[in-house]
């Protein structure tokens, strides 16, 4: 049996195809601040012209927001969620430091534009001890065979940009701070493993962009685990 007849295509699926553009004069018009402090945080601001959606035969294609990615040294270490003006303050950078932010339109289907790179060295000025949390200490839960759950109090210093955990000396885990459920949360809940050992020492940092650190727990430097067989629990989270 033949089946002879025309297909069409909703709108829909016009928006799907249709993917969002910068103008042409985009890398001219977009500018980067150098950092200033705002209150007790310095803060680099980022601006860009509107990005359209692309020509389509039917239905109208919008803008849904923009995507600010932030590396170091190639490394992905900041990415904010969807911004719907066209401009940015990007906090927590630290001084002396060579930042790339790229800088993306996204429609309401999920395309992209071509990202808008801006590369900024941070002045150099005095870059103060990381501030202590509310609270250094740690506590463990979900010890299972080779792994356990930290949790934490939150660093409310702005320049800390994740966290790590060392088992025996050894990087563990490693999370940053937008990669977290609740970037605000006051209270951090990571999941830490490769501790292959009956006991194994632990320890929990905070660290900046800089290679400043805060050792949590300073008075007694790591944590004796006894491992026993349970599954393995969620990577990270955050909780309030």
């Amino acid at each position: 049996m033949n089946f002879i007849g025309t297909t069409t295509q909703s709108v829909n699926s016009y928006d799907a195809v249709s993917k969002p553009v910068w103008p042409e004069d985009a890398a001219v018009l977009a500018s980067a601040s150098k950092s200033t402090k705002s209150g007790s945080e310095r803060k680099v601001t980022l601006k860009w012209p509107a990005a359209v959606d692309g020509d389509q035969v039917a239905g109208k294609g919008e803008i849904a927001g923009y995507i600010v990615e932030t590396y170091l040294e190639d490394e992905l270490i900041d990415k904010t969620k969807p911004v719907s003006g066209t401009s940015c303050e990007i906090g927590g950078p630290s001084p002396d430091t060579c930042y790339l932010f790229k800088v993306y339109g996204v429609d309401q289907t999920g395309n992209r534009t071509p990202e808008l790179a801006y590369e900024v060295t941070t002045s150099e000025v005095e870059d103060p001890e990381l501030k202590e949390p509310e609270s250094s200490q740690v506590t463990f839960s979900g010890v299972g065979y080779t792994w356990a759950t930290a949790k934490f109090a939150a660093s409310k210093d702005p320049r800390v940009r994740g966290y790590r955990a060392y088992a025996d000396g050894e990087l563990s885990a490693t999370v940053y701070k937008y990669q977290l459920a609740d970037p605000k949360a006051s209270n951090i809940s990571m999941t830490i493993g490769r501790m292959m050992e009956e006991s194994n020492e632990v320890t929990v940092e905070a660290f900046n962009d800089s290679g400043q650190t805060y050792e949590y727990k300073e008075k007694r430097r790591g944590i004796i685990l006894i491992m026993s067989m349970v599954p393995s629990p969620q990577r990270m989270n955050s909780t309030r």
